[in-house]
């Protein structure tokens, strides 16, 4: 479960977070050997990023996407937001 979290957050740490909120008693002392196992297999990286005082942890098959981002050049500058689906909500007909 744990793995499945990291690959649908993309970047995660090994902390107190929201992303962790819908599984049920996952503390420091359960979440940590579960991060240290997943590693350990190959099957998380860690990864640091200057501005952020904790490592965070990814999965390690998307290593090549994390390489790829770095040639990355954008012609235009853009930002998108996603507005949550009306669907959800029930105001959809």
């Amino acid at each position: 479960m744990m793995l499945r979290r990291i690959k649908s957050v993309g970047l995660l740490w090994n902390r107190p977070s929201d992303a962790f909120l819908a599984i049920p008693g996952l503390n420091t002392e359960i979440r940590t050997p579960i991060f240290s196992a997943l590693l350990t297999a190959g099957q998380i990286m860690e990864v640091s990023i200057p501005e952020i005082k904790w490592p965070l942890y990814m999965a390690a098959e998307d290593e090549s996407l994390l390489a790829s981002s770095k040639d990355f050049q954008s012609k235009t500058i853009r930002m998108k937001f996603l507005a949550p689906s009306t669907i959800f909500f029930g105001t959809a007909n």
